[in-house]
């Protein structure tokens, strides 16, 4: 807009208040009678021509140009002069009353508003002021004594009458709201809105063929209305008049067939009846249905995840309907991502996968949440490549999200990259803010893969930062003292670490592994023995790492025989072994 038109509409804008406020003073302050409304209605008695002090007029309209310029407190100190001046000023009093409502200082404005309407009674917008203050402080029933005095000095005014039912009903006086609502339809007609208000109190008076009959008398001026048949059939079922329900439901189907809410109703219908089978062949109509908005349609299906794992029989349900709404909305990146998370909950992960990748190819601006949940299918399949590939890709779109960066460190470790698996997760620490379990999985990961670069202080170090964050974490303890003992360093902090970790997590083979292997290098044969038995019994009896371990410790017991039995195992096992075995095997002796 041209600057210089502005600025001429606004100064024509505060001309305009000017001579407003004037008129108002000429009108009413001089002569202490009211101003016509804004409908032009005349006031009651007679205004008299007095002559007024020209620096009262010049402050008053000052005042109302600082108010229109929305400087309100210097207006408000202007108008508060002018009652000091003039203390019948009702018109000042009344816009006062008018900056403190904006300012909600709402007690403040009660005492001018009720000033105005005492200094000036006749005049409907002091006590429209008047009635907002009041609803404001919730004194409704005083608003509602307001708005009847204006209804009744301004008949036509159907929208007094609204307003004093309105406060009415928020005074929890219902039975005196219907007889204004009454009124409004005597005066002016019926009126759907008014009668559907009336349907609704009725309700909530607990009297149903009230509310019935007001809805049956809208359908009598409107057959046509498809909604009113809905809302009847609603009361028909919350009173358990099911064929009658089923009846009004009847014909609004014959009005609009297409009616995307229809099913939604008949499937409320028919769960309330106990036909779960119908309710739910309905609920798939209206999903399938493109023309029922799609907000409704996730907010039903969202409410399928809390009973997801208690109710077996809703999880085929579930699938079922995010099936049809993909079938529905295909080209809605949404729904393909609610598909996904109820596929995950029956761990069906290549599925889930597919349709996390579908609506992130749909959504550019796919939420954050998705990609985690990738990530972590990723590295539940054991897919590595695809975490890289997936990890990289949220780094670019979210670079300010820690955890990309860690299950990019993630995938960089299990290919051996572990100079590349630190930087990441170091540039993925600086991110982490008042998350400690975040931190500390950094941590962990970063002391793992110092440690295969074998930088042993720095591997340390992280350990301990993460043991700061989380003293009792297993794993953190299990690998920490685990790597202490490869290196022969500190081994009774090694024992005590990992004997904690078996606490935390019993009866985890690795971690007793870990423990009987401690105790072996601490020289405490007998007990690490028992300890090796315990990881095999838990379910490490194929693996190589243990079994080799098994057989160093036989053989330290006096058991060479036994030795070579737990050394072929190990080889036959895998290849997780150390470069010793076989010669172990060949010598039958144990090197170290």
């Amino acid at each position: 807009m041209n600057s210089m038109l502005y600025q001429n509409k606004f100064s024509a804008a505060l001309k305009f208040s000017a001579v407003l406020v004037l008129g108002i003073l000429l009108g009413c302050s001089a002569t202490k009678q009211d101003v016509a409304s804004a409908q032009g209605k005349k006031d009651k008695g007679k205004t008299q021509g007095t002559k007024i002090n020209p620096d009262d007029m010049f402050l008053y309209v000052n005042a109302a140009k600082e108010k229109v310029l929305g400087n309100l407190d210097n207006a408000s100190g202007m108008f508060a002069e002018c009652i000091r001046r003039d203390g019948n000023n009702h018109a000042a009093m009344y816009e006062l009353a008018d900056i403190y409502v904006r300012q909600k200082k709402y007690s403040d404005a009660l005492f001018f508003a009720r000033s105005a309407v005492a200094a000036n009674s006749h005049n409907p917008w002091y006590k429209e002021l008047l009635a907002e203050v009041h609803e404001n402080l919730r004194q409704f029933g005083d608003a509602s004594n307001i708005y009847s005095q204006l209804a009744k000095e301004y008949p036509q005014r159907g929208d007094y009458y609204l307003n004093w039912a309105n406060d009415l009903m928020q005074a929890n006086n219902p039975a005196e709201a219907i007889k204004v609502y009454d009124k409004i339809e005597e005066m002016f007609g019926l009126n759907r809105e008014v009668a559907l208000q009336k349907q609704r109190m009725y309700l909530e008076m607990g009297k149903p063929d009230k509310a019935v009959a007001e809805v049956l008398k809208l359908i009598s001026a409107n057959p046509k209305d498809a909604q009113l048949y809905g809302i009847l059939a609603e009361i028909y079922q919350t009173q358990k008049q099911y064929d009658k329900a089923l009846e009004a439901y009847d014909k609004l189907k014959a009005i609009d067939p297409d009616n995307p809410y229809l099913h939604l109703s008949l499937a409320d219908y028919y769960r309330n009846k106990g036909d779960n089978e119908s309710s739910f062949k309905e609920l798939k109509l209206a999903f399938a249905n493109r023309d029922l908005d799609l907000d409704t349609k996730l907010q039903i299906i969202a409410s399928y995840f809390t009973l997801f794992e208690l109710h077996p029989d809703l999880q085929t349900q579930a699938l079922e309907l995010s099936e049809a709404l993909i079938k529905a909305h295909p080209e809605e990146a949404k729904v393909y991502g609610i598909y996904g998370d109820f596929l995950v909950k029956q761990k069906k992960y290549d599925d889930a996968r597919t349709n996390y990748r579908k609506a992130l190819k749909l959504d550019a601006a796919s939420p954050f949440e998705l990609y985690k949940n990738l990530l972590w299918l990723d590295q539940e399949l054991g897919d590595w490549d695809a975490v890289m590939t997936d990890s990289k890709e949220a780094l670019d779109k979210f670079p300010n999200q820690p955890l990309p960066y860690l299950f990019n460190g993630f995938a960089n470790s299990r290919k051996k990259k572990y100079q590349e698996a630190v930087e990441s997760f170091n540039a993925g620490l600086k991110l982490v803010v008042d998350d400690e379990k975040t931190e500390k999985d950094f941590y962990s990961n970063l002391g793992d893969n110092y440690n295969y670069l074998k930088q042993y202080a720095k591997s340390d170090e992280a350990y301990e930062k993460a043991l700061k964050l989380d003293s009792a974490d297993a794993y953190v303890l299990n690998n920490y003292s685990y790597y202490l003992s490869l290196r022969n360093e500190k081994l009774n902090k090694a024992e005590e670490m990992s004997r904690r970790s078996n606490q935390v997590s019993p009866a985890n083979p690795s971690f007793e592994d870990t423990f009987a292997w401690i105790l072996y290098k601490q020289g405490k044969y007998d007990e690490a023995v028992k300890w090796a038995y315990k990881a095999l019994g838990n379910g490490a009896d194929k693996n190589a790492t243990v079994l080799e371990h098994m057989g160093d410790i036989q053989y330290k017991l006096g058991n060479p025989d036994k030795a070579l039995e737990y050394w072929l195992k190990a080889k036959e096992a895998g290849t997780d072994v150390t470069e010793l075995l076989d010669k172990k095997i060949k010598d039958k002796k144990l090197y170290e």
